[in-house]
């Protein structure tokens, strides 16, 4: 999902869009399972010099960097399963141009793990043109973050959210 929304964001053509999943599919199928290095390989020959593909797949062809083992953790990450252990009040701002998580998906995720009598603890503030990094956005793309400088108004949530916790008066 992230390949394909940071791509379709930055305006690729739908055959470019095609490749770089196709990539990251064998990437993450041979960090998962340690298989299918020669198609990950034929692949990343095909596609790597292709202006996207250092900052969308950046991945490399030594079977022995420590990054597989860095993306298959990353594919067996389940935040929930952390939060539900937290009891302490929680601010989440989520941008709506963030590209790199599943947004509303991550958003879901988290609140369950808050549901019932632990609700009260968690905040959730969604700042629709803002990316993942909480710079205002136009697409949320990888492109843009060069072009992206002005920082939004968030930290005004903050502060107010830190002031109903009684964290700051």
């Amino acid at each position: 999902i992230r390949t394909e929304q940071q791509m379709r964001a930055d305006g690729w053509p739908q055959s470019e869009i095609n490749d770089a999943v196709a990539i990251q599919i064998l990437k993450f199928y041979y960090a998962d399972e340690r298989i299918g290095w020669d198609a990950y390989v034929d692949a990343y020959h095909r596609v790597s010099e292709r202006e996207w593909f250092p900052e969308i797949v950046g991945s490399t062809i030594d079977p022995n960097r420590h990054s597989w083992d860095f993306w298959r953790q990353g594919n067996a990450y389940e935040p929930a399963e952390h939060w539900r252990n937290v009891g302490v009040p929680v601010l989440m701002i989520w941008g709506g141009r963030d590209t790199i998580s599943p947004g509303e998906q991550s958003v879901s995720a988290i609140e369950s793990a808050f549901e019932g009598a632990r609700a009260n603890l968690l905040t959730v503030i969604r700042k629709p043109g803002l990316d993942h990094n909480l710079y205002e956005s136009q697409t949320g793309g990888v492109l843009e973050e060069n072009r992206v400088n002005r920082a939004s108004d968030y930290m005004d949530d903050v502060l107010t959210w830190m002031r109903s916790i009684g964290m700051v008066t």
